[in-house]
This record gives structure tokens, C-alpha cells and sequence, in this order.
């Protein structure tokens, strides 16, 4: 096989996109939330709601996973 046949078949590099946040919107509900296909989830935002009351999760951030492959970069379409 050639290095040009390998470069266009095979994963050369990985790298995380741009970063994206979700919130519910308050913190009133509980709430449940999936990373969109292709995407991971890379950090949680904790609110502190005072002394004497648990921590609330008042959102999620999370990235596309890309690729380096046929010397292009791609975002995958499901991790």
C-alpha cells in the first residue's frame, strides 16, 4: 500500500471542535440531555444555590469529535 492510499483510508489525528452549551433555562426542573450525534460531552456549569440546599447543574458544554483522514479534518457522525 502507498503512504497516499494509507493517508486516505486511516484516522491520522483527533481533535475537538468548537465548544457548544446547553442550559435548560432554570432551575426549577429536572432535567435530562443528550450530546448531539458525532459530539461529547466536555464540561457541566455547577450553580451554588446557598448554604443549607444542594448544587444545582444549571447546564452542559460539549464538543464534535473530528478527524484527520484523506488529509482533510471531518466531524464524525456518531461517537
Amino acid at each position: 500500500m502507498t503512504e497516499a492510499a494509507a493517508d486516505n483510508k486511516y484516522v491520522r489525528n483527533v481533535q475537538l471542535g468548537a465548544q457548544s452549551y446547553h442550559s435548560p433555562g432554570g432551575n426549577e426542573m429536572s432535567w435530562s440531555y443528550g450530546a448531539p450525534s458525532g459530539c461529547m460531552l466536555s464540561g457541566i456549569n455547577v450553580q451554588e444555590t446557598g448554604r443549607n440546599s444542594a448544587d444545582n447543574i444549571g447546564g452542559v458544554y460539549y464538543r464534535p469529535v473530528q478527524i484527520y483522514i484523506g488529509n482533510a479534518w471531518r466531524t464524525v457522525s456518531s461517537v
